[in-house]
Order: structure tokens, then sequence, then C-alpha cells
């Protein structure tokens, strides 16, 4: 099954370009940019947005986030607190895909399934 809701790859690039560029901008003013305006600066979705900083990311590039919102930077301390909420957000991701994967393991074993669907009660 294809998930149509993920961005393609060129989308993902070409914005990248124009969402590093506009930090840049944004960096030389120490102005960081929320979502919404990088969204509204390239003319893009915030999944776009999301999934260009994540390539951005993964290319070397520092940029941080926070309440605050993104910011290329230099700055240590605000890196390693956007580390730390990433592995945080994975922590959280890995307890949601270990409960799915008991799921499956109980539902190929036949297990009573429709007592969590029903809030615990059995059927």
């Amino acid at each position: 099954m294809s998930n149509s809701n993920v961005p393609a790859a060129s989308t993902v690039h070409r914005r990248g370009r124009e969402i590093l560029e506009a930090l840049m901008i944004a960096q030389a003013h120490n102005t960081p940019l929320k979502m919404a305006e990088l969204a509204e600066i390239c003319s893009t979705s915030s999944r776009v947005v999301r999934a260009a900083i994540s390539q951005l990311r993964t290319e070397g590039y520092p940029i941080a986030s926070g309440d605050f919102g993104y910011t290329l930077t230099d700055d240590e301390f605000l890196v390693e607190d956007t580390v730390k909420t990433l592995k945080s957000k994975i922590g959280a991701m890995q307890q949601a895909a270990s409960a799915l994967e008991e799921w499956l393991r109980d539902r190929r074993k036949g297990g009573q399934i429709a007592m969590r669907l029903n809030g615990g009660a059995t059927a």
C-alpha cells in the first residue's frame, strides 16, 4: 500500500533548498521562523517543510527547533535540545510501534482483540 500523503523526494529536495535559503536569511537577522512562515515563504505544506528540514538535517545542516520555530544555528545548546526532543519522539514512536506489533501477534494467535477495542470489556 503506497502512501500518497508522503511528499515526493523531488518536491522535498526542491523545497529544501528554498527552506535552507530562508533559514540562512533569517539567521543573518537572528530570527527563527515558524513552520507556517516557512510553508508560506516556500508556497508549500507543513508536511513538505517537515520532510525537507529532516532531509537538510541528515545532510548535516544544524537546524534547531523548538517553541521558537526553526533556526539554522551554531548554538550547541539549541542543537542539543533539538536532539533530545527528536530522541524523545523516537522513543514514543517506538512504544507505539511495539504496541501495534503486540496487537498483530495477538491477532495472528487468535487473541481477544475485541477486548481491547471495547475498552477492556470482553465480547
